[in-house]
């Protein structure tokens, strides 16, 4: 008789669930044909090891684990076996409800599938009815690895910490700094998306030749979720035998099969130096074969299957590299290139970065221009709470947060001067204007050749040290002393003289939202990014009076979140004056072109971006045509329309279809719904308390809905009468709801113009006898929320 080797792995608490999975072990272990070892059998000496558990994963016919309470012990195991290609067997007790909103949460959980009990005689029946450990495939061969796309350079991986922390600051800048176009970086960021898939994670894993993964405390908001997300990752990495480190605070629990592997550190210092030592040993050996992994890589061209379409990234900074062959030129980006000074304001994957990214690199290619890129991973809004609490006037905060953006627009200036001469083989000549700029920057680099970040912190410290001052007056005059007197003085002297020689200077501004999140306080963050728009003129003004009058063309492109928008304009004193482009899509461009310029850079061949469609896709979905239906189905923007058009691919191979059928697309949808789901939370947190609640108590709802349906939903969600009409331009702004303006019609939006023409067309079309209800919910949400709508009379408009 062949005798099947099995691992069951379960969490010691609580008590009751442990013992039955116990008694469940113990009578399958007495099934003839069955050799059963729990995890708690391999204890040597009373410890136990993390090889021991990894060897008896690897070596077990089937693993069989109990995630009920989601241990991240267990999750970790989970990610081994996965990894390792073992056939897994997941057990779930229905009753118990402890960890219900994590498991909706993690989003990876759901492709594992489940065995759902409530006793241990239901686990041992229904191991006896399936014999899991004698038939079935490992999920890994059946669904991760048809999806694996050779091809792709080597890359480090880093997943993030979901509220970013000084030390989280100090791990993405030292990645950042060591990685490069030969050896990217890709960052798995919760607070851009925290729902990614196992398919995603393993082809990143497959690709990487290090994984940093970042646990939170678990006195953090959203640790829970996060930790177990992050556990089955870490495991994944380690079944598929990639150098792991695992980083966490001090007072974190280690679980005990990962505590070699974590380090965890007392402050941001130990962090950066712990991971700078582990990365120069891990990564050093690659160095020699850079090249040769290239060329390997480009030699494993697949073939055109549909396993083969390659979509790339949906998160632009993790597609730097390829970008500039698929980008679909915007009008944002258009402006940019034109020197227009605007704020472009759009919401999350509406194409922010990627239009910064690729106007950066085109600007570039002209010597005449000089760009500035400001784009810090992380800085201490702490410290500018502080900074701003000292100078309580409003007047004096509005010139300090202009005064401190004057000396960071004037450092950042002069290191971008050097970085540009840097790259002309020619350089500069002796004493003229560009020379004694070096000069000084050479003189004067422990302080200016610090990142932006931590030059940032460093003015706002020496700002806090002059403490209260009485009067307007002199506050400004010791606010100056700090800033702008002495070495300050003599660069901007020396740096308008090397301005004004250049044709434009354009300084592209992105993630200073970074620091954003539900603890942050916005009013401070709001009068940094004020102050920046303030400051342009009078900092272009400075630079011409250093130039004796010559001008200096200086443009200003400020990216930035519409969430976050909302909030700074509404503490502008005059929000209608601020120069702002709103991205929008299709007005941007057309949106399925952006997904065929993505299909078309990945061929080797000359092909029609219609092919796409045409040979991977089936023509329809129902009575709709099938890209139509993609276009209804996402919020109209690029991150949503690849995440739904890569998830239906991923969901086709993973099945063994030759295209992508209905049923590929129906699991597709729920995907990204739920994908669509977290954006609204990360996007509205800040702007509404409970917004989680608020988004649930529309599940099973009608997708239209009269003006009391909302109020009443809103009430059950633990929403104040006088908060209603805030709650529903929030959702307004999400694209949750839109305004309802005729029997098939509907406007989502986030334009306060625009709301209001909705709300007119409404008001009027009511009047001509139109029975309209006044708001419906955008398609994207009504998988995830089990909603179900008309979508043959859908016509949605943005």
């Amino acid at each position: 008789m062949v005798t099947s080797n099995v691992f069951v792995g379960f969490a010691s608490d609580p008590p009751v669930l442990a013992d039955t999975i116990r008694t469940a072990s113990d009578q399958i272990g007495k099934t003839g044909g069955v050799d059963l070892r729990t995890w708690e059998d391999l204890r040597v000496a009373g410890n136990l090891l993390l090889p021991e558990i990894e060897k008896a994963i690897r070596s077990a016919d089937l693993a069989v684990f109990d995630l009920t309470q989601l241990n991240e012990n267990v999750l970790f195991e989970v990610g081994i076996a996965l990894g390792a290609n073992r056939r897994i067997w997941p057990l779930r007790d229905i009753t118990d409800e402890a960890r219900k909103s994590d498991w909706n949460a993690i989003g990876l959980l759901d492709q594992l599938g489940r065995v759902q009990f409530s006793n241990s005689e239901e686990i041992v029946g229904a191991f006896m009815e399936e014999r899991p450990d004698l038939q079935g495939e490992a999920i890994f061969e059946t669904t991760l690895q048809p999806q694996l796309k050779a091809g792709r350079p080597p890359s480090v991986f880093y997943l993030a910490e979901p509220t970013q922390t000084d030390a989280g600051r100090a791990v993405l800048s030292l990645l950042s700094a060591r990685t490069s176009s030969e050896l990217p970086l890709v960052t798995a960021d919760p607070r851009e998306a925290s729902v990614q898939t196992l398919a995603w994670f393993a082809q990143h894993l497959y690709t990487t030749e290090a994984a940093v993964v970042h646990l939170a405390a678990k006195r953090r908001s959203g640790s829970a979720a996060h930790n177990a997300r992050a556990s089955l990752v870490a495991g994944l990495a380690k079944g598929m035998n990639k150098p792991l480190l695992m980083l966490a605070e001090s007072d974190y629990v280690s679980a005990l099969d990962y505590r070699d592997l974590l380090y965890r550190y007392e402050d941001a210092a130990s962090c950066r130096t712990r991971l700078d030592h582990w990365l120069g040993r891990t990564l050093e050996p690659l160095r020699g074969r850079l090249a040769e992994t290239r060329d390997a890589a480009a030699a494993l061209k697949l073939s055109t299957e549909l396993k083969s379409v390659d979509l790339g990234e949906y998160v632009a900074e993790n597609e730097v590299v390829g970008l500039e062959h698929y980008y679909v030129e915007t009008a944002a980006f258009r402006e940019i290139l034109s020197g227009a000074s605007r704020v472009y304001v759009g919401s999350k994957g509406t194409g922010k970065s990627a239009a910064a990214i690729r106007a950066e690199a085109v600007l570039r290619g002209d010597a005449r221009k000089l760009v500035c890129t400001i784009k810090p991973p992380g800085y201490d809004l702490n410290g500018l709470v502080r900074l701003f609490k000292v100078f309580e006037e409003h007047d004096t905060k509005g010139y300090v947060a202009e005064s401190l953006w004057k000396y960071l627009l004037a450092t950042q200036l002069a290191v971008a001067v050097e970085e540009d001469l840097s790259r002309r083989p020619a350089g500069s000549v002796p004493d003229d204007p560009e020379w004694k700029l070096l000069e000084f920057v050479s003189k004067h680099e422990s302080w200016m050749k610090r990142d932006f970040a931590s030059r940032l912190e460093r003015a706002v410290d020496d700002l806090i040290q002059i403490g209260a001052v009485d009067g307007l007056a002199d506050a400004r005059q010791r606010i100056s002393e700090v800033l702008h007197q002495g070495p300050l003085r003599q660069l901007r002297e020396l740096l308008g003289p090397v301005l004004a020689q250049r044709e434009r200077v354009s300084i592209l501004v992105d993630n200073l939202d970074k620091a954003w999140d539900k603890e942050a306080d916005a009013p401070q963050l709001s009068r940094l990014l004020l102050g920046l728009l303030a400051c342009m003129d009078s900092f272009r003004h400075d630079m011409e009076k250093a130039a004796h009058g010559s001008g200096v063309p200086i443009s200003l492109s400020l990216f930035i979140r519409s969430d976050i928008f909302a909030t700074v304009s509404s503490l502008a004193r005059e929000p209608d004056k601020l120069p702002v482009h709103r991205i929008r899509w299709p007005a941007e461009a057309d949106l399925l072109e952006v997904v065929e310029q993505r299909y078309i850079a990945a061929q080797d061949r000359d092909v029609a971006g219609k092919e796409l469609w045409r040979r991977y896709f089936c023509p329809t979905m129902g009575k709709v045509k099938t890209t139509d239906w993609l276009i209804e189905r996402c919020l109209p923007r690029p991150r949503d329309l690849l995440y739904l058009t890569r998830a239906a691919i991923d969901q086709a191979v993973g099945r063994r279809h030759p295209r992508v059928e209905e049923d590929d697309l129906i699991a597709a949808e729920l995907e990204y719904s739920l994908f669509a789901f977290e954006a609204a939370l990360v996007e509205g947190q800040q702007r509404l308390d409970g917004i989680e609640n608020v988004l649930l108590e529309f599940a099973g709802a009608p997708t239209r809905l009269g003006e009391s349906d909302v109020n009443e939903l809103l009430h059950s969600a633990g929403i104040a009468n006088s908060d209603y009409d805030h709650a529903i331009e929030v959702l307004r702004d999400l694209s949750f709801l839109g305004t309802v303006v005729g029997a098939d019609e509907c406007i989502f939006t986030d334009s306060p113009r625009e709301k209001q023409r909705a709300e007119v067309l409404l008001r009027k079309r009511r009047q001509q006898g139109e029975p309209l209800p006044a708001y419906q919910i955008h398609p994207a949400f009504w998988a995830y929320l089990d909603l179900e709508g008309d979508e043959n009379r859908l016509s949605l408009q943005v």
